[in-house]
């Protein structure tokens, strides 16, 4: 059975995809669109719009349930595959729209983070946006790794709600920060508890 947070995340994929006028988006600025979605949605309604699931590679943040499937990556089941593979699928370095996006798994908060994801960067160079994710404290942290050659490390997605000291796309009230904050370490806490 396909679990409704795994078709989430296959629809927040097809619905960013469908904001483009080819309906197809380069995967690594369609990484970097979730992410800056995620991080808009947890500093904003104390959430993720995907997964806690993240890892800080060379080019920037990424959801790995994003992009498993994006990727249509073997370490998704067959079920999971077969449904992704209804809407989105992989085309040489794009992600392109199969099926006509579905919204029904995505709520308001959700269409809002996507929207100003793609509406903040959805018309830049998918290298420009991979500059600016490496300003953040959840990739910045890592960055002597990367350095060093290590090609991939787990990101508290706590980082979500640090800043930047030049932070001109995601600033917010700092008390509004701090409760968004709070609820989110609750929320996170619980979904520690669920998954053992």
């Amino acid at each position: 059975m396909v679990s409704s947070q795994y078709k989430k995340i296959t629809q927040a994929l097809r619905y960013l995809i469908s904001l483009s006028d080819e309906d197809r988006v380069n995967i690594l600025l369609l990484m970097k669109l979730v992410w800056a979605a995620d991080r808009y949605h947890a500093r904003n309604y104390a959430t993720l719009l995907t997964d806690y699931d993240y890892r800080a590679l060379p080019k920037g943040p990424i959801s790995s349930t994003a992009y498993d499937i994006a990727e249509g990556s073997g370490f998704l089941s067959e079920e999971q595959i077969n449904y992704s593979k209804r809407f989105v699928a992989r085309s040489g370095y794009d992600v392109v729209g199969i099926a006509p996006a579905e919204t029904d798994y995505l709520s308001e908060s959700d269409r809002e983070a996507l929207d100003f994801s793609w509406q903040t960067f959805g018309s830049m160079n998918k290298f420009d946006v991979v500059k600016i994710t490496h300003k953040y404290p959840e990739w910045k942290k890592f960055e002597a790794y990367f350095a060093d050659g290590v090609s991939a490390k787990e990101i508290d997605v706590r980082d979500f709600f640090e800043n930047p000291a030049d932070d001109e796309y995601f600033a917010e009230d700092s008390d509004k920060l701090e409760a968004s904050k709070a609820l989110f370490e609750e929320n996170l806490n619980i979904h520690r508890i669920i998954k053992g």
